[in-house]
């Protein structure tokens, strides 16, 4: 999603090798010496027999960045659908890593999340001039009934 301005720039699907395995990726970069951006929304309905979210990696982000953290960058978020804050409580701003890592997420409880629940994901990819951010896998781990 454009976010209104500094949203110049190219977003390939593609498939990299990742420790062995083909994976699908999603890669942003521009070619603009400025910041520019593009966020991948996602929604995902919490299944009937919901009961928890695990309690030290409630999501976990697989990506990797090139260059220094202002000049490629990665930030993910979590809301509820009808609430307003992030769920991640801000942990999840500010990922750079040269190589692909996987980094685990607390899903924060103040939301009171219950089966049927829309959780929205907001991964923002920002580069500048020939840098990129690449997001892989996106797994919820959670208790179920």
């Amino acid at each position: 999603e454009a976010d209104g301005s500094d949203n110049l720039g190219s977003m390939y699907e593609e498939v990299e090798n990742i420790l062995g395995n083909d994976r699908q990726t999603l890669r942003w970069e521009t070619k603009q010496a400025t910041a520019q951006d593009y966020d991948v929304l996602i929604r995902y309905q919490l299944p009937d027999n919901f009961i928890e979210f695990k309690p030290t990696n409630g999501l976990v982000l697989d990506y990797r960045t090139t260059g220094t953290l202002t000049e490629s960058r990665i930030d993910i978020t979590v809301g509820k659908e009808g609430l307003t804050g992030d769920f991640l409580s801000s942990t999840g701003l500010g990922l750079s890593n040269a190589g692909w890592t996987s980094d685990d997420f607390v899903v924060a409880t103040g939301a009171s999340w219950a089966p049927g629940d829309v959780m929205e994901i907001k991964v923002k990819m920002q580069t500048t001039q020939s840098f990129e951010a690449v997001i892989a896998d996106i797994r919820l781990n959670m208790v179920v009934d």
